[in-house]
């Protein structure tokens, strides 16, 4: 089929560019920083949030996000990891990866959350954690205005993507305690 093809090659050259820059960038504003504007935008995403867990591991940190006013992220800067309607705190609470296609599969998933309000609401969405070595350090969603149906190869790419962003963020995390423990020292 040549529009498999052809998806396949721009996935391709997506994560191409993605792992391009991810292997220049120093700090986590800058892993950040790609994983907004290339990754999220080239997936057709309209909403999109990175999330680490806090030092205690108790909450999560909002780092970056894009598509959502500023009232709506500045609610949700940071909020306990057990928080019962967020989609990312139960993502990385269990460790895994939520595919919601639509509203209904979120009222399924999280029947406790509350109705979104204008400014959050999507049709469709995907929240991956971010594990490297076995170590829970945040986690992405993905927001999207259609519902859709998350086929194999869609969930293979995103997963794909969503573990070279977490190396990256792991690599700026050590990077900086490895700075903090010098000027320690």
């Amino acid at each position: 089929d040549i529009s498999e093809r052809k998806q396949a090659e721009e996935r391709r050259r997506l994560l191409q560019t993605v792992a391009a820059a991810l292997s220049q960038a120093m700090t986590q504003e800058e892993v950040t920083k790609i994983a907004l504007e290339q990754g999220i935008a080239g997936l057709g995403a309209t909403g999109g949030t990175i999330a680490i867990l806090t030092q205690d591991q108790s909450h999560l940190q909002i780092i970056g996000t894009l598509g959502y006013p500023k009232q709506v992220t500045d609610k949700w800067a940071k909020f306990p990891l057990d928080h019962p309607t967020a989609p990312i705190a139960l993502a990385m609470r269990e460790q895994r990866h939520l595919w919601l296609g639509s509203p209904e599969e979120r009222a399924q998933i999280l029947p406790m959350m509350p109705d979104l309000t204008q400014e959050e609401r999507h049709q469709a969405w995907a929240v991956l954690p971010f594990i490297v070595n076995e170590d829970l350090i945040g986690a992405i969603g993905l927001g999207f205005d259609h519902p859709r149906n998350f086929d194999d190869a869609e969930r293979a790419f995103l997963i794909t993507l969503t573990d070279y962003y977490a190396q990256a963020l792991w690599r700026t995390m050590l990077t900086q305690r490895m700075a903090q423990l010098a000027t320690a020292e």
